[in-house]
């Protein structure tokens, strides 16, 4: 994962953003950012539940520290970043009990840590969903529990001989009324103070401890090559003025002729003057409009009409294959976009060719990169136009 490049003021003011109450920065002689070097932004919180215990309503110190994190990712909105989150859980062996439950469930090891986790987890989730935030990636690394070495079975207070087969983990030992036959104190009796080292000892191995790095995500531009491969050109037409079966168009790249993804019609159709089903109505009757005007009519829709309706929106798509991205590659750096009015059907509107400026375009390059522009489209009969010059990532050169 790459580390945050930060300057000295931006240390300094980083320092004072995160001068927070349970907030522990860990900064060692190795860790402290000098010239040339690259340093992470980290922040390590400890959650504190009573026993027992595992809701959310025990995380109110961590949402007062996200909201640090938040307010410096807005800061520096302009940036891309991954925050790593990392859940550490630790228990210690004394048997553990769900509190929260009305029946005090017992709880095998591990079992209480794990909820906590889950608990943390869900509710950085919320946390990260509700924020607003679009430059960032969430990584939630996971941590194996950890359980104490601090031993519970066999201590003074819990002989192993005095256990039933089935108690493995000592839980009989947390009775108020346990006998230890050794002449020892049992545990609620003696915890405070002839066993005060060993519960000491157990405090240390319970904690839950959240880590969140928040690193600058470098991002690396895509090869030409990567860009224009598998490059999607879409010429569309969004409801608006246009209604009219005048609009059919060649669509070249560098005079090269694309054909259309699904079928591989060789246009682009924004006909949309009558609806499909009219078109049907008539030659069932037998109008003047045949089948041919059905197939150049018949563009790919992908919007939410069963069918095509009049006035409509449209939608065409061209894929550029890998032959052709290296073929185009190898004469040119950049790359015009070009529309033939064609009119196959013979319309008489528009003088005999089509209707101008109706389209937009929009362009997903082959790394996944999206845009869109307002396109003039040609209005006269075999009257070929460059609509837009591109570079090889789809960015608009004219």
């Amino acid at each position: 994962m790459k580390k945050l490049i930060i300057s000295e003021q931006e240390r300094n003011y980083i320092r004072n953003l995160y001068d927070l109450p349970l907030l522990n920065e860990q900064e060692t002689e190795d860790d402290k950012p000098t010239e040339g070097k690259k340093s992470d932004l980290k922040i390590e919180q400890k959650i504190e539940f009573p026993s027992g215990f595992y809701n959310s309503s025990y995380l109110a110190s961590l949402s007062l520290n996200l909201d640090k994190i938040k307010n410096f990712l807005i800061t520096n909105s302009g940036n891309s970043y991954v925050v790593d989150v990392m859940i550490q859980a630790s228990e210690s062996r004394i048997p553990n009990t769900d509190n929260e439950s009305s029946e005090k469930s017992p709880l095998a090891q591990f079992e209480l840590s794990n909820k906590r986790k889950d608990t943390i987890v869900k509710y950085l989730n919320e946390y990260w969903n509700n924020s607003g935030l679009s430059n960032i990636d969430v990584i939630n690394t996971p941590v194996d529990t950890l359980l104490g070495d601090t031993k519970w079975v066999g201590q003074d207070f819990c002989p192993a001989n005095l256990l039933k087969p089935d108690d493995k983990e000592g839980r009989d030992c947390l009775r108020g009324d346990f006998q230890t036959k050794n002449g020892k104190p049992n545990w609620v009796k003696g915890k405070k103070n002839i066993y005060k080292d060993i519960w000491s000892a157990y405090t240390q191995e319970q904690y839950v401890y959240v880590t969140i790095t928040v690193n600058k995500k470098e991002t690396k531009e895509p090869d030409e090559l990567s860009c224009l491969n598998n490059m999607k050109i879409m010429i569309n037409y969004i409801p608006g003025s246009h209604q009219c079966n005048s609009a059919i168009y060649q669509i070249y790249i560098n005079n090269v002729l694309l054909k259309r993804d699904g079928d591989g019609r060789p246009y682009a159709s924004l006909n949309n003057g009558t609806s499909k089903g009219t078109f049907k109505s008539h030659i069932e009757k037998g109008g003047k409009i045949t089948a041919k005007d059905i197939v150049y009519y018949d563009n790919d829709i992908t919007g939410p009409d069963s069918e095509p309706k009049q006035g409509g929106a449209r939608y065409n798509s061209f894929t550029i294959n890998s032959e052709l991205a290296k073929s185009l590659l190898g004469t040119s750096k950049t790359f015009q976009i070009q529309a033939k009015c064609i009119n196959p059907t013979n319309q008489a509107a528009h003088g005999g060719g089509c209707h101008k400026d109706v389209s937009k375009i929009q362009i997903v390059n082959g790394a996944g990169k999206t845009q869109s522009y307002e396109v003039k489209t040609p209005s006269k009969r075999d009257e070929l136009k460059t609509i837009v010059t591109i570079d090889a990532c789809g960015n608009r050169i004219s």
